[in-house]
């Protein structure tokens, strides 16, 4: 054996090396073999985690998975709808309705419904948001020009129920006899007590011209039963007076001081009001009253159109008050304004975006102006006093109005409808915003509660008219 291993010492020698070169082949095929190994263990291990983060994605950050993390992150704060499963329970119901309903299902109005619901789900925190059909679109753009079926009287609440505040002359209501101070018992039967006005009048008192209700009310403690016909009913946009004539007050010049009122601000309101004034106080008056009383508002453009005529167009922003109301709306913006240029009012979104309005018609009316307001001038009435009073070109009496300081948008869509709700704070253009705060008058006065009933049909009882009257003539026209 020895011998044999001796003899063959260059092939043992070559075995030896051609097995180093065997092992040293199989090394590098194993640890090829262990990289592949690693790489494959490697994407896998990256496959699987990106499936894992696209499947935690999709579960997560997916509509329905992004509404999930949202209610775990946030508790019991505000979500947005979820349109998928909202979509999938409709689809439920309606197989539902389709199947086993009794009756025939009113498409149109579910649909109106559906609409509805999805505003009114807005009005806990946005009281003006709503969904508008085409026909209630119609009846709305009516009464705010005044004109609608019904009696022609307003109404308020109270502790008895709803009190009649105003009856419009020759209107259907005083025709059947219902007076200011009226406490409404029933309608037709019906107890309205505990209903709201807005259910009153839209369910109980509006009708087909013609028709008529049994409206029981109460009267000097005493009960009566009034039959009134439904008419056409139209409210005068605008009203001209000579307040010395209108107070029954001697003690007052006439035809030193002009009264006009005005019912709401939309353009053809704001029109009239515009040539009521260019035909019987421009150049006849040394003095006018504007009466925005219970005017509730309207049109920001309408409004911004009148400020417009009476303020020039050249004056310097005014300063922001250094007493300004608490719990005020602060404006964020930081957008410049035009230097010299009169600022009728600015608007900010929830991001401080917004509309600058600014005067531009080369007009401005020069006299001593007193506008009234109490605490149903609301919104573009509140505007409208509101610069006036910043720039010092109005007195304000009164008591503080009703703090409307929010813009609604309208948009509307190709079938006619609409919707509405709330996208911007409105400010003055001193800085203010007085949503939830108002208008604070230059002298405040109140109405009597004996005569909060009958002053607006009774003039000798407007305590704020005679103070407007009083302060221009003392102030500007005596002596």
């Amino acid at each position: 054996m020895g011998e044999e291993e001796k003899e063959y010492p260059s092939e043992i020698e070559l075995k030896e090396d051609s097995k180093k070169e065997v092992n040293l082949s199989m090394e590098r095929s194993k640890k090829n073999g262990k990289t592949a190994l690693f790489v494959l263990v490697l994407f896998a291990m990256l496959f699987s985690f990106a499936l894992g983060g696209a499947a935690c994605y999709v579960y997560y950050f997916s509509y329905p998975g992004l509404q999930f993390l949202k209610r775990e992150t946030q508790g019991t704060q505000k979500e947005e709808i979820n349109l998928a499963r909202v979509s999938k329970k409709l689809g439920e119901l309606q197989d539902l309705i389709q199947k086993y309903y009794l009756y025939t299902e009113n498409g149109i109005n579910a649909e109106n419904d559906i609409y509805k619901g999805l505003l009114n789900s807005l009005l806990e925190d946005d009281p003006y948001a709503a969904y508008y059909t085409k026909e209630e679109i119609d009846e709305t753009i009516n009464q705010q020009k005044g004109v609608y079926q019904g009696i022609g009287a307003t109404v308020s609440e109270s502790e008895e129920g709803p009190k009649v505040e105003f009856v419009y002359p020759d209107s259907p209501a005083e025709k059947g006899g219902l007076q200011a101070g009226d406490v409404i018992l029933r309608v037709d039967g019906i107890s309205v007590k505990d209903l709201s006005l807005t259910y009153i009048v839209e369910n109980l008192v509006k009708g087909v011209e013609g028709s008529s209700l049994e409206m029981i009310v109460k009267r000097n403690g005493e009960e009566l039963t009034l039959r009134i016909t439904r008419g056409k009913v139209v409210i005068p946009a605008v009203e001209y007076g000579d307040p010395a004539e209108m107070l029954k007050d001697d003690s007052l010049p006439k035809g030193k001081i002009g009264y006009l009122s005005l019912r709401g601000f939309y353009m053809e309101a704001v029109d009239e009001f515009i040539s009521q004034y260019e035909e019987k106080v421009d150049g006849k008056d040394e003095a006018l009253i504007i009466d925005l009383r219970g005017n509730p508002g309207g049109d920001v453009e309408a409004a911004t159109k009148l400020l417009d005529y009476f303020l020039p167009d050249h004056l310097s922003k005014p300063e922001k008050k250094a007493t300004e109301e608490s719990g005020a709306i602060q404006s964020k913006t930081d957008r410049e304004f035009k230097a010299g240029d009169t600022l009728l009012l600015y608007t900010e979104d929830k991001n401080g975006n917004g509309k600058d309005w600014y005067c531009e018609d080369g007009h401005e009316v020069d006299m001593p102006i007193v506008i009234l307001v109490n605490q149903n001038s609301a919104s573009a009435s509140e505007l409208f006093s509101g610069a006036m009073q910043d720039y010092g070109r109005a007195i304000v009496v009164g008591t503080q109005s009703f703090g409307k300081g929010i813009v609604q948008t309208v948009r509307s869509f190709p079938d006619g409808s609409a919707v509405e709700f709330t996208t911007h704070y409105y400010f003055t253009p001193a800085g203010r915003n007085i949503h939830k705060v108002g208008i604070t008058p230059d002298i405040k006065v109140e109405i009597p509660e004996a005569d909060s009933n009958s002053y607006v049909q009774d003039r000798a009882k407007d305590s704020q008219l005679k103070k407007a009257a009083e302060t221009l003539y003392t102030n500007f026209i005596h002596g």
